[in-house]
């Protein structure tokens, strides 16, 4: 994978991002995530967002994506729309808004920030790098992300929520077959 960083590009390895997924994914069943469950992403575009989908997918958990520039009462529709139980945000902003909301919400109990300059006042918050390394430590040889060989084709795999710009956002759903 590579990726600009500070106006240079940088790579991570196959094997290193198969490492990240693979921690990641311990870390979502460790958090008690479970297939079919959904798990959402708010953030710009960066590596942390494609290894927190493929690790979404390897647990068979429903990646459910959040423009990242929606605002607090657009995410909060969509967490309780899709009923998000862990929520993936990038930075302060993002984390912010979700803070504003998250006590109101029926089913998340998680937020995990990729940025880890953000400041966080919730106990139920921890930073991405925090959160990865305590999967990555996590023992027993049950690799989780072999729970995607149990996948079906026609196993929800994504919800995309449109932008809702003729009323609510309407959650379209993609399966593994899509």
């Amino acid at each position: 994978m590579r990726y600009l960083d500070g106006g240079g590009w940088r790579s991570i390895p196959y094997a290193e991002l198969g490492d990240r997924v693979r921690a990641l994914s311990k870390a979502l069943v460790d958090s008690g995530v479970g297939a079919g469950d959904r798990v959402g992403i708010y953030s710009a575009n960066c590596p942390e967002w494609t290894i927190a989908d493929l690790s979404i997918l390897a647990v068979g958990a429903v990646t459910v994506p959040v423009y990242a520039t929606n605002t607090a009462k657009q995410c909060e529709f969509i967490v309780n729309d899709a009923g998000i139980s862990l929520l993936f945000v990038g930075d302060q902003t993002q984390y912010d808004k979700v803070a504003a909301f998250s006590p109101e919400t029926r089913a998340l109990t998680k937020v995990v920030v990729i940025d880890r300059r953000t400041q966080l006042s919730e106990g139920t918050s921890e930073h991405f790098e925090e959160f990865v390394s305590r999967g990555a430590a996590t023992s027993g040889d049950d690799d989780p992300a072999g729970r995607l060989a149990d996948a079906q084709t026609d196993d929800l795999a994504t919800l995309i929520y449109t932008s809702g710009t003729t009323g609510d956002p309407k959650g379209a759903e993609l399966t593994h077959a899509n």
